[in-house]
């Protein structure tokens, strides 16, 4: 079985196999990257696949005696369709809940119980939406 490479030498995308002696070998493939992706071959070929992109989060923040809620808490990973506070959504993006935060704070009567801080942060996709497949399981 073969693989792509990129040979630095002659720019061009090649072809790695093993041929019927054993022998390594390389042939230029048929479809050659454009001038302006090439970049991003080189990237590719070398295993850089992922990367960072700055995301736009929208927070929900409050207090309570009861804390958030364990169906709330359920959908921390996921996509959700709604979001508190309706924060702006621009076409073809969605939002996921990426972190659930809970901080009780004083006692009551001699027990717990007391204040609750609570936090929610989604996060807004890319264009395209988070895949579902992985975000809403």
């Amino acid at each position: 079985m073969g693989q792509d490479s990129w040979d630095f030498i002659d720019g061009k995308l090649k072809y790695r196999y093993i041929d019927s002696d054993g022998v390594e070998r390389f042939e230029d493939s048929t479809n050659q990257p454009s001038l302006a992706s090439q970049p991003w071959v080189k990237l590719i070929t070398k295993g850089i696949v992922n990367y960072d992109a700055a995301h736009t989060t929208w927070e929900k923040t409050w207090s309570d005696d009861e804390g958030i809620p364990q169906s709330q808490q359920d959908k921390q990973g996921k996509v959700v369709s709604t979001v508190p506070g309706s924060p702006y959504t621009p076409t073809d993006h969605n939002w996921r809940l990426d972190e659930v935060s809970e901080t009780q704070t004083g006692v009551v009567n001699g027990q717990s119980g007391g204040l609750y801080r609570n936090r929610l942060t989604f996060v807004l996709s890319e264009p395209g939406g988070w895949d579902l497949t992985l975000y809403d399981y």
